[in-house]
């Protein structure tokens, strides 16, 4: 996602979850992905991008269980 990865991160994090990113949980990880692939699917059309992000994403809950 390069340079403003953060910020939209940071953004999914404040306005989907109502949470400031110091106070994300595990258990608020899928439902942030989740807002994650529908603000992606609407900003961009490259879906192989989307795919490889999301699976990048949904390892850090695999890998934290």
């Amino acid at each position: 996602m390069g340079p403003a990865a953060d910020r939209f991160i940071r953004r999914q994090i404040e306005n989907h979850l109502n949470k400031h990113p110091e106070e994300l949980a595990q258990a608020d990880l899928k439902e942030l992905i989740n807002w994650i692939e529908v603000s992606m699917t609407v900003l961009t059309a490259d879906r192989k991008m989307i795919r490889e992000y999301l699976a990048k994403l949904q390892s850090l809950i695999s890998s934290n269980h």
